[in-house]
């Protein structure tokens, strides 16, 4: 598939996505994660791990691999309604104190491998981000940027719509412009538009919606004005009227986030893999499919790991897609050499 008929498929599946998510937003949300989010995650560590996670030495990504592994284990719902780590004594309590300072340590540390090759920048680089962190930390904002959104929002749809741009500036296609374009007017759509009579949600949608994701709407909710701090968490939200425009734009933002991914399989190659390595992916997938539709709040539990491990792991491509577009911008914005 040529440049072009791709950005005319990604065209049609942001329009897709954005209908689904006008007529049954909760539902799209809750199966889009569940059947695509673990095929995304598998499929997506597999190419960065063939490509070193973008950075310049295979050890570099290990460090990655164990912030992941560490925001996995302070994930609550897996072995018990509390997170694994509190049930070990002293330590654990201790550690968990810094469970929303995993997200801001693996970007600044991304940041500083993409940066700069030499061990004494990044060295500064590392201690700037460490003070950074001890001085912020404990703001509201600090943790509802990096511990909820960083992970959630800001990966589906800010770095999804960098990447757009990144390749429409680069390749100079109008078709791109048009294509990023259509993402921003959607993502707009699904949050201003007013609600539809015909908007349906299913009975296994109400029984889940809520256990799996009130706290990401709820800090929407909070932080768009549209619902006052103490009330958040009272709210039905399913049937909420300022409720209904959030899930809409989660669910439009997620699902095409994971069919953007899906539709480049003929240009990035993702799918070049062995069979074993094949095989293993689609087993763990259907696994995760078996545990998500058996408990859908203990698949989430069980899935954080590839969740946020590949969010993590995709933050030195995430810096390099921003460069990219600094490097894309600047050669448009030039003045010309004669």
């Amino acid at each position: 598939m040529n440049a072009t008929r791709l950005e005319q498929l990604n065209f049609t599946l942001i329009a897709l996505s954005l209908a689904a998510a006008l007529v049954v937003p909760f539902d799209l949300f809750l199966l889009s994660y569940a059947i695509l989010g673990p095929l995304h995650y598998l499929t997506e560590i597999s190419w960065l791990h063939a490509r070193t996670y973008y950075v310049s030495d295979r050890r570099e990504w290990i460090p990655l691999w164990i912030l992941a592994f560490a925001g996995a284990v302070f994930a609550p719902g897996v072995f018990s309604a509390d997170p694994m780590l509190l049930q070990v004594p002293w330590l654990g309590e201790w550690l968990y104190a810094f469970r929303f300072d995993i997200g801001f340590l693996a970007l600044g540390l991304a940041m500083t491998l993409v940066v700069s090759h030499q061990t004494g920048t990044r060295v500064v680089l590392m201690l700037l981000v460490l003070a950074t962190l001890h001085i912020y930390r404990a703001q509201p904002v600090f943790v509802r940027v990096f511990a909820v959104y960083l992970p959630t929002v800001i990966h589906v749809f800010v770095f999804t719509g960098l990447f757009m741009l990144r390749g429409a500036l680069q390749a100079r296609s109008r078709w791109g412009y048009a294509t990023f374009s259509a993402f921003i007017l959607a993502a707009l759509a699904a949050s201003l538009l007013p609600t539809f009579d015909f908007m349906a949600v299913t009975n296994w949608a109400r029984e889940n919606y809520s256990l799996a994701f009130q706290s990401l709407t709820a800090s929407l909710l909070v932080d768009s004005g549209a619902v006052a701090a103490d009330q958040a968490f009272r709210v039905d939200l399913l049937t909420y009227p300022k409720a209904i425009p959030v899930v809409r734009f989660l669910a439009f933002a997620y699902t095409y986030h994971y069919l953007n991914w899906f539709s480049k399989t003929s240009i990035i190659g993702w799918h070049q893999i062995s069979i074993a390595r094949a095989a293993l992916i689609v087993t763990i997938w259907a696994a995760s499919l078996a545990l998500y539709f058996h408990d859908y709040v203990l698949g989430l539990g069980w899935l954080f790991l590839l969740s946020f491990g590949h969010v993590v792991l995709e933050f030195p491509l995430d810096f390099r897609s921003i460069y990219g577009i600094h490097e894309a911008l600047r050669d448009r914005l030039a003045p010309s050499i004669q």
